[in-house]
């Protein structure tokens, strides 16, 4: 549909997480609302109250002709998981801690920004990655699988037990600080199960210690683990960290906030259209886009440009303009 007369007929679905960001969310939405409308669009709006909302809310959404994201990678994720294979395209307001893709799009944390997005109807068009994995530890007998596509980077072992352990501890909004007490836990208490991973078919490791499974280059404020990540090229890109040990992980991680890991001999880079990750530790976390997503075994594909995402003028990808 085209033309402002058309438009004035479309709605938009803003859903909004109200902790992101220190309460950011909250107080931006009048702004988000007022901008939205003034470019001749009706709005709905969900606030979410907890886990599986923002989710919901897309999933039931009828008649919308774009959604807005007013939060974290956390509800981007959940966003993007209730298209449901639904192509609407999606505009970001980064409101949360580690905003990978508000990085990796360089989106502004502004209301005018955001209205400059549904404006404009620039897009990139996103590979999507789905993750299966149990839903419980093996030990716990026969497991319902675990299914969940994401946007920005899946982490095996050491930091998705930080995640789990994150999740355990969190009320509220959170930032970077509150993440030091859980680093530390899992620093004394993580044994560092070998992970076997299968790329394509291939088993590229045996016994590694740490991976990342990424679509994007960032993961979450100046790190890079995987930095030749394209979310356009229908390819996820896997670092393994080979060695198994904390003094190991303290290196990897000088490397990595150094920018210098991919000169490790033991880190090594893959690409594919499939990783499946196992391990012969019953209780291997698994987290993507910064929530719990199961326990090893995992399986990883991607869908190549399943979603439509607004992006600023420079940005625009090869999706082009999108009429919304």
């Amino acid at each position: 549909m085209s033309g402002e007369a058309g438009r004035r007929r479309e709605t938009v679905l803003i859903v909004v997480n109200p902790i992101s960001g220190k309460g950011q969310g909250r107080a931006i939405l009048p702004r988000v609302r007022r901008g939205v409308r003034s470019l001749g669009y009706a709005v709905d709006t969900v606030i979410t109250r907890g886990a599986g909302d923002a989710r919901r809310a897309v999933e039931t959404a009828n008649g919308v002709s774009a959604v807005v994201a007013v939060g974290g990678d956390g509800t981007i994720n959940e966003v993007l998981n209730g298209l449901a294979g639904r192509r609407l395209p999606v505009a970001i307001y980064p409101a949360g801690t580690g905003n990978i893709l508000g990085k990796e799009l360089d989106l502004a944390a502004s209301p005018q920004a955001l209205v400059d997005l549904l404006r404009d109807r620039r897009v990139s068009w996103f590979d999507l990655v789905e993750v299966e994995s149990a839903t419980a530890p093996s030990t716990a007998g026969p497991s319902a699988r675990f299914h969940r596509r994401f946007a920005a980077v899946a982490g095996i072992g050491f930091d998705a037990s930080i995640v789990r352990e994150l999740s355990s501890l969190r009320e509220g909004s959170i930032h970077m600080a509150y993440y030091t007490i859980p680093i530390l836990k899992v620093l004394a208490t993580y044994d560092f199960p070998p992970l076997r991973l299968e790329v394509d078919g291939r088993v590229v490791s045996e016994g590694a210690g740490f991976a990342i499974v990424g679509n994007v280059a960032s993961y979450g404020g100046p790190l890079r683990l995987v930095p030749r990540a394209s979310s356009d090229d229908g390819l996820m890109d896997v670092c393994v960290f080979r060695k198994r040990s904390v003094w190991d992980f303290l290196r990897y991680g000088f490397g990595v906030l150094t920018r210098s890991h991919h000169r490790y001999p033991d880190v090594h880079f893959h690409q594919g259209r499939e990783v499946r990750v196992s391990s012969e530790s019953p209780r291997v976390p698994v987290q993507v886009d910064g929530d719990n997503a199961g326990f090893l075994p995992a399986t990883f594909r991607v869908l190549p440009r399943e979603v439509p995402i607004l992006a600023p003028r420079k940005k625009g990808g090869p999706g082009g303009a999108l009429e919304v």
